[in-house]
């Protein structure tokens, strides 16, 4: 709202009253906004890693009408990362874009940026149908021992190739396959920290972060729902 237009015409006493009721009304608007940014929803943060060319509007698209509400989406960009005209020009969509590094930083500044109590990032290249996130959801809620909730490829051709990171001491258990999807609590970040960047993909980061979960604290999930394009 334009102040100086709204308040023109009216009378010296009630043009005070209105600069009065804008700076009080401005005040409390700028102290909730400073308190919402630090609260969290419960819902999901979905974060796509764009590695080289940013998801068009039709992934995006398909994305929103298979994931069920509440949900927000992060396109994570690499500085490499072109097509920037196929944007998906949304008020849903928020793009995190790292000017430097690879993309797992950008991956990191998008879950560092999340607001959602749980936290699903997509590996590179992964689309989705109808009803793949519930399963998720439903298993990282059976209590709070779980942490993370994973899906994990049958095959490894991957391009480019994979090598599967060494267990940190404190993992259990053995993770068939590269993860396609990982879901986690918010609070699992602070636990085990955010993705390595020094791995060579995305989907070897998500695999090494996995591996630090203790096998008691973390659980497959079927690939129903989610499809894999490479």
């Amino acid at each position: 709202m334009n102040r100086a237009r709204s308040s023109r015409g009216l009378p010296p006493a009630a043009e005070e009253l209105y600069e009065a009721g804008f700076r009080a009304g401005y005040s409390l608007g700028v102290r909730y906004g400073r308190k919402d940014r630090s609260c969290l929803y419960p819902g999901v943060s979905l974060v796509i890693p764009a590695d080289g060319s940013i998801p068009d509007r039709s992934i995006i698209r398909q994305l929103q009408a298979c994931t069920p509400q509440p949900y927000e989406l992060l396109v994570a960009i690499s500085g490499a990362a072109g097509g920037s005209r196929h944007l998906a020009r949304s008020p849903a969509v928020r793009y995190i874009q790292s000017s430097e590094g690879s993309i797992i930083t950008a991956v990191n500044q998008a879950l560092r940026a999340a607001r959602g109590e749980m936290v699903a990032v997509l590996a590179s290249g992964a689309a989705v149908r109808e009803g793949w996130l519930h399963p998720m959801t439903a298993r990282l809620q059976q209590g709070d021992a779980v942490h993370a909730v994973y899906r994990a490829e049958d095959s490894l051709g991957l391009e480019g190739g994979y090598a599967e990171p060494k267990p940190s001491s404190g993992a259990e258990g053995v993770i068939k396959g590269a993860p396609s999807c990982l879901l986690l609590r918010r609070e699992a970040l602070s636990m085990y920290g955010h993705l390595n960047e020094s791995e060579a993909s995305i989907r070897n980061s998500m695999l090494a972060w996995l591996l630090q979960v203790p096998s008691s604290n973390r659980l497959c999930c079927g690939a129903d729902g989610l499809v894999l394009h490479h």
